[in-house]
């Protein structure tokens, strides 16, 4: 992150599993959007959640638990998205010499 905050050059740099960013959205400081991508296969537009969540003015540590709960569950979705079915291809046994 030091070098690009750009998306795909971060996930190209990092090839991770799972990219979580946060945003705080302009103009309000209190409000939190949280982009979710899975990179291990699914199937295209599946594997992105986005969720917004919105503190309490006066006490924003008090919006935490509800932050948690709503990314663990933009997780679990993820978890249960259609996946990209893979052929797996064996390679061919190789014939004895004279057969």
């Amino acid at each position: 992150l030091a070098q690009t905050r750009m998306r795909d050059q971060v996930t190209r740099a990092l090839r991770p599993d799972l990219l979580v960013s946060p945003t705080f959205l302009p103009g309000d400081s209190m409000t939190m959007m949280v982009s979710i991508r899975d990179a291990t296969g699914t199937i295209a537009g599946s594997g992105v959640r986005i969720t917004t969540i919105k503190f309490p003015p006066g006490d924003p540590a008090r919006g935490l638990p509800l932050a948690i709960q709503s990314v663990l569950g933009e997780l679990e979705e993820l978890r249960r998205a259609p996946r990209r079915a893979y052929k797996v291809e064996l390679p061919a046994v190789p014939k004895p010499p004279g057969q």
